[in-house]
């Protein structure tokens, strides 16, 4: 009887789990679909000084240039 018992409970978790998912994308109260696909653009770095970048171990590098700045349009 027990083992009966945790199947309802574990089907009942279940469809609780995908009723809330269900009705969280329903009332998603999005602008519709993209307009586009959106690419990423280089553009040039915040500031007019060139800043350290970091190398493959984590350390800033310096003397290499200024990083790459990419950002999604």
């Amino acid at each position: 009887m027990a083992r009966q018992t945790w199947r309802w409970v574990g089907a009942g978790w279940l469809a609780l789990v995908l009723a809330s998912g269900a009705l969280t994308l329903y009332l998603d109260d999005a602008d519709g679909p993209p307009s586009g696909p959106a690419k990423w653009e280089r553009v040039s770095p915040p500031s007019g000084t060139p800043r350290p970048c970091p190398g493959p171990t984590g350390r800033f590098l310096d003397g290499l240039g200024d990083c790459a700045y990419w950002e999604r349009r």
